[in-house]
C-alpha cells in the first residue's frame, strides 16, 4: 500500500496473473479513501477472471473487434468521432449495476464474441458497450475493455481522459 502513497491517479492495465488477497485489500482501501482509477482490461480469451473487476462490479467478457463510434455526452468523450477497438472485451452487466455509466459502444456491425468461436451466435450482442465510468462516492473510475487501441494514443480521447482524471476528490 505504501507504494501508492501520494498518488491519486492509478493506471491499472490488465495482466495475466491473479491478484493476491492483499492486493485486492489495498485497492479496496484506496478506493474507499478516494482515488482516481483508470481501469484498462483486454479480451478475456486467455484470462477470464479479474478479481479487481469483480470487486468493482465490472463484468467484462468475450472478445470484440471494431470501432467505438457511439458516445454519451461527457467530458471524456468531447469531440470524439471514433476509437479503434483492437481485441478487447465488452461490459456485460451495465444494465444490472446502477453505478455504471456507459460512455461508448461499438458500431452496429461489431459484436461481442462471448464463446470465442469467431462467429456471431444468436445470443451475442451487436454494438455492445465497451467503456464508461463507475460512480463511487469518493473516487473516479474510468474503464475500457481494450488496451491495444489506446497504444496509438488516440486524440482527443487521451487529452480528455487526462483532464477528467486530473481532478481528485478528497472529501
Amino acid at each position: 500500500e505504501e507504494m501508492f502513497f501520494g498518488n491519486y491517479i492509478i493506471l491499472r492495465v490488465a495482466g495475466f496473473e491473479p491478484y493476491t488477497p492483499n492486493e485486492i485489500a489495498v485497492y479496496k482501501d484506496l478506493i474507499s479513501r478516494g482515488m482516481n482509477l483508470v481501469f484498462l482490461t483486454d479480451h478475456k480469451k486467455n484470462d477470464r477472471v479479474d478479481e479487481l473487476g469483480d470487486f468493482l462490479g465490472l463484468e467484462f467478457n468475450g472478445t470484440a473487434f471494431g470501432i467505438a463510434n457511439k458516445f454519451s455526452p461527457h467530458d471524456i468523450t468531447a469531440n470524439m468521432n471514433s476509437l479503434a477497438y483492437i481485441a478487447g472485451s465488452v461490459i456485460t452487466n451495465a444494465d444490472g449495476n446502477p453505478n455504471i455509466q456507459i460512455l461508448g459502444w461499438l458500431r452496429p456491425q461489431d459484436y461481442a464474441d462471448l464463446n470465442f468461436n469467431g462467429i456471431q451466435d444468436a445470443n451475442e450482442p451487436t454494438a455492445p458497450p465497451v467503456m464508461g465510468i463507475l460512480n463511487y462516492p469518493k473516487s473516479k473510475v474510468f474503464f475500457i475493455g481494450d488496451t491495444n487501441g489506446l497504444e496509438i494514443q488516440p486524440q482527443p480521447f487521451i487529452d480528455n481522459l487526462i483532464k477528467w482524471m486530473g481532478e481528485c476528490r478528497l472529501d
